[in-house]
């Protein structure tokens, strides 16, 4: 219902005070960053890392359990409550550290805004250039929150903010062409050594979710 609202009011506002709107797909322009899907891989690669340690420390502190109770009639009362405690420390060191990794404030969200934000200043850069450039007064994102109902497919921008990141389909047949073409020299002679350079060494691909930011209006 309020989306509904919210799009009568702003089919009013472009009525009444003659406002340019237009909306773009975020998702489509962010499938073609390559910048965006090394962010994703990266992401990934990490929270993975944090699941496997922590698997491990939750086999861990089951183990200790089953242990505890398999020897527990063997024990003196000392021994036993010395052996609870160790039980309880685990489980509260764990429970921290879940929080810690992917808690409201864990290292999880920390690090995808860390490594998702020069993306968005990217896409923002290009979508603030497109809407002056046009007199465009507001651009909405075809995959926030806000509902479309209908859309004309000639207030899609996304090719335009495309176009600007040089994503666009002719920009990278361009881009593909050219590095296609380019003349081979690095061939060697004979004479000449084969032995491998420093700079020759393979780089890793930086290991990631989504990143949706609905643009501001142009003040």
């Amino acid at each position: 219902m309020k989306n509904i609202v919210k799009l009568i009011v702003l089919f009013f506002c472009s009525v009444l005070f003659g406002q340019q709107i237009r909306y773009i797909d975020t998702e489509v322009i962010l499938n073609k960053m390559p910048s965006y899907q090394q962010a994703n891989q990266r992401l990934n690669t990490q929270v993975a890392q944090w699941k496997t340690d922590l698997d491990a420390k939750q086999r861990e502190l089951d183990n200790t359990k089953k242990k505890f109770e398999s020897e527990r009639v063997l024990l003196t009362d000392e021994q036993i409550k010395t052996k609870q405690q160790e039980i309880t420390d685990l489980e509260v060191a764990l429970k921290k550290e879940i929080e810690d990794r992917f808690g409201a404030d864990g290292d999880m969200l920390r690090l995808r805004q860390s490594i998702v934000k020069p993306v968005q200043d990217q896409i923002m850069t290009a979508i603030a250039k497109i809407a002056q450039k046009n007199k465009i007064d507001m651009i909405f994102d075809k995959n926030s929150d806000f509902a479309m109902i209908y859309s004309n497919p000639k207030f899609d921008y996304t090719e335009q903010i495309l176009k600007e990141l040089k994503l666009d389909d002719k920009s990278l047949k361009e881009t593909n062409s050219s590095s296609t073409t380019k003349p081979d020299t690095t061939r060697q002679s004979p004479s000449q050594s084969t032995k491998p350079q420093a700079s020759d060494a393979v780089q890793t691909t930086l290991p990631a979710k989504e990143l949706r930011n609905e643009p501001k209006k142009d003040k």
